[in-house]
């Protein structure tokens, strides 16, 4: 099956050898970046040339102010913000027309944006004229002030800096693109310099037709996947294509204004054409007021009949002008059948049509005619679309299909298996399709099917095929496969049905095949089943088979947060709570109304950790850690558990409970280290959620204040993504705090008598308490000196406890491990 040409691409993404990274911008789809004051400003128009048009939206009522810039914030290729381009030269490339002359500016921003954080600002002057593209390249690399390549926060274009507007507000971009050259072959792919292309053509690469007319108005034109028009009468009988009735194409330039003059050209038409039937078109064009005294002769030319190949036809009105004044032109009919009501075989395809010269070369169909066998389809899930499996079925709406685009597979997974279950007996629905996006129904040559699978747990695969209406008796038999648990390795079956086994399958009129998952069962084994390829009627290409490892790395996991993100926590009680991103890229959590509505006891706030393609983290093992930096108004019991399986007690770890200081000018930093019994049944591969307790045995929390700079599963995570505000940290868990460095607790392990000595504190009066896990007091005991002192632990369990001395002015708590 020929791969389909997808041109929805906005940004590319190349590594260097030193692995920074490389933005682009092409209008090849209507996705930009750009915001900012003089984005506000602006409208950015994609033109059927694939380019920008930039304009100042109200230049009278709001002007572009004469210092704002447009911003681009480039992403990376799974959405995030792109922060490290360095490595490689700090530069900005554009290839760009303006009607007037026009002075373009630049800078890039580092850290928090400010003039410290920037580079200069280097310009490049933009000729006047439409007639030629301009590449200007705007080079930093002696110009870099006091911007950080690794920490790249936006860029920021000026178009006439110090001046309101710009000059002629007309300007075109082809591309921008970042640290590079940009990738070649996607410029603008028409001709600006009055050269032998065509003044107007066609493509059905996007939606954008500009057909009408009462010919028009009795079609419809669908775009196909082969990047083509099908043309066909959308109700033959109640309201057929009349005899004489053209279709109307009214030509437009790039910027959308109406094309009038053609007289530097041919006055011709040239279509690509493919037909069911033999069909005859004819064409002429209109000036002046469309009357006959206007027009050119009706040309015609004869399509033949067949979908197997492409017809060209160009119809040359050279010698045929009649009245029609080129410098003038209305606009241009065509007829189907002239003459005949509908037209012949109805299903008429076209590639392009091309007034003035030949199209643009490079674009036509990207799709083989060549007819081969028609039971054969094949889906390796290449493209960013999913068009094969019906995901409006019963099955497919309770289930999120994630296409991976870099590994070329597909993940089935039942989004809410508690309050919208996979039901028992509902299966998958794939719809096979040939190269032209049109239904297999002829499986003569045989009906079997393939697929190259993975899955978390065991399941079985069941497999039927349907013909006809798809009733009960026109169905085949149903076969199955018993799929291995394990997502190391890709398991690979084929299902054929024998003549015995098509029961009521009519083989030459396939209308589907459907697939279950443990059919009988409500939902499916674990829960996720990842597709590399389905075939039917064929063999697929093992050469299309996915690259990516299917090695399961134990995983880790931090989430940091970015001004005006938006945070998503589960559990019932997180109704309650007012949860936002803060300037200093930290999550604040409040109680929203303590009084009438307080947050309960016991009630965990849920956190589901995915990767950065949104896919649930699963198996961290060798990485049972959780490590926290928060701080809070109050001290802050904050409890920390992990879930797996089903979730429920039989599958958790312990729950460890820490204190976060009470005081919002630093950070603690916790480290929860589950082992041992900690762990508990725990299953580390099997990994659910993560619970985090606030307060856990009393209502609301202390201080109703919390501030999260990170939540990180495994290692401490990268410090370069801390909070930018710059507080420094009070590490309780793994290592000593500052004030408390001459504070000894000992023995630990302990097992009747805990001691402690502070040395420089012998006279001040200290509270003493120890506390379980959970942040429970257990034992409190006053002293008037911490030279030394004491606590029994005499009838305690064995387990973890903390113990805390607070004068008032200092304060050290001490993890104790109880024998």
């Amino acid at each position: 099956m020929t791969k389909p040409r997808i041109l929805m691409l906005v940004s590319f993404f190349i590594w260097t050898v030193s692995f920074a990274q490389v933005w682009e911008q092409h209008w090849i789809d209507s996705n930009y970046v750009f915001s900012g004051s003089g984005g506000d400003a602006l409208t950015v128009t994609q033109t059927a040339c694939e380019e920008g048009l930039v304009q100042v939206t109200d230049a009278v009522n709001a002007p572009l102010g004469a210092f704002s810039p447009i911003i681009a914030n480039p992403k990376n290729p799974d959405g995030t913000d792109l922060v490290d381009i360095s490595g490689v030269p700090v530069s900005i490339t554009l290839r760009v027309r303006s009607i007037e002359a026009v002075e373009i500016g630049g800078l890039f921003r580092s850290g928090d944006g400010s003039s410290d954080f920037r580079t200069d600002i280097i310009y490049a002057d933009v000729p006047a004229g439409l007639e030629a593209w301009t590449e200007i390249t705007l080079d930093f690399t002696d110009a870099l002030g006091g911007f950080d390549a690794t920490d790249l926060r936006d860029v920021w274009l000026f178009l006439d800096r110090g001046e309101e507007n710009f000059s002629g507000n007309e300007l075109y971009i082809d591309y921008l693109s970042l640290v590079g050259a940009p990738m070649p072959g996607l410029e603008s792919p028409c001709t600006l310099d009055g050269g032998a292309g065509a003044f107007w053509e066609q493509h059905w690469i996007d939606s954008n037709y500009v057909f009408s007319g009462s010919g028009g108005d009795a079609l419809t034109i669908t775009q196909t996947a082969c990047e083509e028009g099908l043309v066909e009468v959308t109700d033959p009988e109640n309201t057929p294509l009349g005899a004489f009735n053209p279709i109307i194409i009214n030509p437009q330039g790039p910027d959308g204004s109406d094309v009038i003059d053609i007289s530097d050209g041919p006055v011709s038409i040239t279509l690509r054409v493919r037909s069911l039937e033999a069909v005859e078109i004819g064409g002429l064009f209109r000036s002046g007021d469309g009357s006959s005294d206007f027009r050119t002769d009706i040309l015609y030319a004869d399509v033949p009949a067949g979908l197997e190949s492409w017809t060209e036809i160009t119809l040359d009105f050279t010698d045929a002008l009649g009245g029609f004044d080129a410098t003038d032109l209305r606009d241009v009919w065509l007829f189907l059948d002239r003459g005949e009501e509908n037209f012949s075989g109805n299903e008429l395809y076209i590639d392009y049509v091309s007034l003035g010269g030949p199209p643009t070369a490079g674009l036509e169909s990207p799709c083989d005619l060549q007819p081969g066998n028609p039971g054969v389809f094949v889906d390796y899930f290449e493209g960013d679309s999913l068009t094969s499996i019906n995901t409006s079925s019963t099955a497919g709406l309770v289930t999120d299909f994630i296409l991976d685009t870099l590994c070329e597979t597909l993940l089935l997974r039942v989004g809410d298996p508690v309050n919208s279950p996979l039901p028992a007996f509902n299966a998958y629905q794939v719809d096979p399709v040939d190269s032209l996006g049109d239904d297999i129904t002829d499986l003569s040559a045989g009906v079997n099917v393939t697929m190259r699978v993975r899955s978390a747990e065991a399941v079985a695969i069941d497999v039927l095929f349907r013909s006809g209406e798809g009733t009960s008796s026109e169905r085949s038999d149903r076969k199955a496969f018993a799929v291995p648990a394990g997502l190391e390795d890709w398991t690979t079956f084929t299902i054929t049905f024998e003549e015995s086994e098509y029961a009521g399958l009519d083989p030459s009129d396939i209308r589907d095949m459907w697939f279950y998952l443990d059919r009988g069962s409500e939902n499916f084994p674990g829960n996720e089943l990842y597709i590399d390829h389905i075939a039917i009627g064929t063999l697929p290409d093992s050469t299309r088979q996915t690259d990516c490892s299917t090695t399961v790395e134990p995983q880790t996991w931090a989430a940091h947060w970015q001004e005006g993100e938006t945070v998503t926590l589960g559990g019932s009680e997180t109704e309650k709570l007012n949860v936002s991103v803060t300037e200093c890229e930290e999550v604040f959590i409040e109680v929203a109304d303590p009084v009438n509505a307080a947050h309960q006891a016991f009630r965990p706030v849920v956190i589901n950790p995915a990767d950065e393609n949104g896919v649930e983290i699963t198996n961290i093992t060798g990485n049972v850690q959780v490590v926290v930096r928060a701080r809070s108004a109050a001290p802050l019991p904050l409890g920390v558990q992990l879930r797996s399986g089903d979730g429920s007690a039989d599958f958790r770890t312990a729950l460890q409970t820490q204190i976060v200081e009470g005081q919002l000018d630093a950070f603690t930093v916790l480290t929860y280290t589950f082992e041992g019994d900690d762990l508990n049944s725990f299953v580390a591969a099997d990994f659910l959620d993560l619970w985090l307790f606030l307060d856990r045995e009393n209502e609301n929390f202390p201080g109703n204040e919390l501030y999260l700079d990170y939540i990180a599963i495994g290692p401490e995570p990268d410090t370069t993504l801390d909070s930018p505000c710059g507080l420094p940290d009070i590490i309780v868990s793994t290592a000593e705090a500052p004030s408390s460095e001459q504070c000894r607790v000992f023995p630990n392990p302990v097992e009747h008598v805990l001691h402690w000595q502070w040395a420089g504190h012998a006279a001040e009066l200290a509270k003493v308490r120890l506390m379980n896990s959970h942040g429970q007091v257990i034992r409190s005991t006053d002293t008037q000196s911490l030279q030394s002192g004491s606590l029994s632990m005499e009838g305690l369990a064995g387990g973890i406890y903390y113990l805390e001395i607070d004068t008032g002015t200092h304060r050290v708590i001490r993890k104790v491990v109880k024998l």
